[in-house]
């Protein structure tokens, strides 16, 4: 009572020096923090529905096909090829009706011009809409990364968000690349790698470029950005750098990186231990 009795005294005060000046009472101090805690729980409960509706369309989808073969992207000969391990039987051909695209997307990921931030798609996806710990999306079967063949660690570990060592083997044609499902596409703004050693001397200086598949022509389309934002460069031992992509608009249901010349050992192996995509993300339906 006497702390309530001294509040009101000093609100009557500030209303009689100063008019002008607004004082909030306790009472409506409590209904705008309680305001705010219910607008944050709607934007909690905003975003576990976004997921739920997500991880209903991943159950829908399995099991994946292998991500499709061949090179592209300005040149490079070759057919890509899924290691033996991850490779499956092609499903007989079914007439299919043409998708239906959402113009709208699910979510926008936008970089927040800091390299490891937790504002990407996998990391969204590992946390649930961040509503939990992360874990792994690929071992939850929430995503595919598949990879040419691989000579350290597992496709797995690329999206584990841990520093481990991660090397693509050298070959004619080598890549690393993410599959989202046959029922999302992505039009990606950024992706952020992390170098796949921990020794020094196998830098990665213009070697290597970003690709997405294009199913309309049934080819891999280079969506580099090449003289804009950092140089294709990523430093060892475990060296971080962000760049920048150009969808032109369009959306994709699978993105690799690709190497293109040798690396600082003299090889065209392709060490990542970690990569993560910005972007807007779109869902598909059959009608």
């Amino acid at each position: 009572q006497a702390k309530k009795a001294k509040f009101d005294k000093a609100v009557a005060t500030i209303q009689e020096l100063a008019p002008d000046v607004v004082a909030v009472s306790r009472a409506s101090y409590r209904e705008a923090r309680k305001a705010a805690n219910a607008a944050r729980k709607k934007q909690r409960e905003q975003q576990q529905a976004l997921w739920r509706q997500q991880q209903a369309l991943y159950e829908e989808e399995r099991p994946r096909q292998p991500p499709p073969a061949g090179a592209g992207g300005g040149g490079g000969g070759g057919g890509g090829r899924v290691p033996q391990q991850q490779q499956r039987q092609p499903r007989p051909q079914q007439p299919v009706e043409a998708p239906v695209v959402d113009d709208e997307p699910m979510a926008v990921f936008e970089f927040t011009g800091k390299s490891g931030d937790n504002n990407g798609y996998i990391y969204w996806l590992g946390t649930e809409a961040k509503s939990k710990k992360f874990e792994n999306p690929h071992d939850g079967g929430r995503l595919r990364v598949t990879s040419s063949g691989m000579s350290v660690g597992t496709e797995s570990g690329v999206v584990s968000r841990k520093r481990n060592e991660i090397i693509v083997s050298a070959g004619p044609d080598v890549w690393l690349c993410l599959d989202l499902g046959r029922s999302r596409t992505f039009s990606p703004t950024h992706c952020t790698m992390c170098h796949g050693s921990a020794a020094g001397g196998y830098d990665l200086n213009q070697c290597f470029t970003f690709e997405a598949h294009d199913p309309a022509a049934g080819t891999w389309v280079d969506i580099s950005t090449r003289g804009q934002g950092p140089p294709h460069e990523l430093k060892s031992p475990h060296g971080v750098n962000t760049f920048s992509l150009n969808a032109g608009g369009r959306r994709f249901r699978y993105m690799r990186i690709r190497m293109t010349g040798k690396n600082g050992r003299g090889d065209n192996s392709l060490p990542i231990c970690a990569f993560e995509f910005y972007g807007r993300l779109y869902r598909v339906e059959k009608r």
